[in-house]
C-alpha cells in the first residue's frame, strides 16, 4: 500500500516538473523572439542612417510631400553593391516570422521657435522622422515593436 502512495506522489511530482519545464521553455522562446525583434528594429534605423549618410535625397523622396500618407517601405541588402536598398514590395518575413517595415515622414517646425510641431509649422527640409516596425505572430496574438528617430541632413 505504501508503495502505491509513493508511486502516486512521484507521478504527481513528475507531472508538475514536466509542466514547469514546458512553461519555462515557452518563456525562453518568447523572450528570444522579443530580443530578435528589438535587434531587427534597431538594425532598420541604423540602415536608414547609412542611407542618409550616402544620399539624403533617397530618404527625402520617400515622403512624397504628403504628411497624411504612411506608405510602408522595406529594406533589402544588396551583396553585389554592398548597400541597403529601399523597396516598395514586401519581402519574405525574416526567419519566416518577422515582418520589418518603415515609414518616413516630413518634420514640421514652428517658424518662430524652431521647435518640432505636429501641425501648423513649416516643413523642415533638413529633417525627417523615421519609424521602424517589426511585427510577428506569437500564440495567435499579433506582437510588434516600433521605434522612431529623427534623421537630419547634417
Amino acid at each position: 500500500m505504501e508503495l502505491v502512495v509513493v508511486l502516486g506522489l512521484l507521478a504527481v511530482v513528475l507531472a508538475v516538473l514536466v509542466q514547469l519545464n514546458i512553461a519555462f521553455s515557452e518563456n525562453i522562446s518568447d523572450s528570444r523572439r522579443q530580443v530578435k525583434a528589438n535587434a531587427l528594429v534597431v538594425e532598420t534605423l541604423e540602415a536608414l542612417r547609412i542611407i542618409k549618410e550616402k544620399r539624403w535625397d533617397d530618404l527625402g523622396d520617400l515622403t512624397l510631400g504628403d504628411l497624411n500618407t504612411d506608405i510602408p517601405y522595406y529594406l533589402s541588402y544588396s551583396e553585389n553593391n554592398r548597400k541597403w536598398l529601399v523597396k516598395t514590395e514586401k519581402p519574405s518575413d525574416i526567419d519566416g516570422l518577422f515582418a520589418v517595415s518603415f515609414v518616413v515622414r516630413e518634420v514640421l517646425r514652428d517658424v518662430v521657435t524652431g521647435r518640432i510641431v505636429s501641425s501648423g509649422g513649416a516643413v523642415d527640409s533638413g529633417s525627417l522622422l523615421a519609424e521602424a516596425t517589426v511585427s510577428w505572430t506569437e500564440k495567435n496574438s499579433q506582437k510588434s515593436v516600433e521605434i522612431s528617430t529623427y534623421l537630419t541632413d547634417y
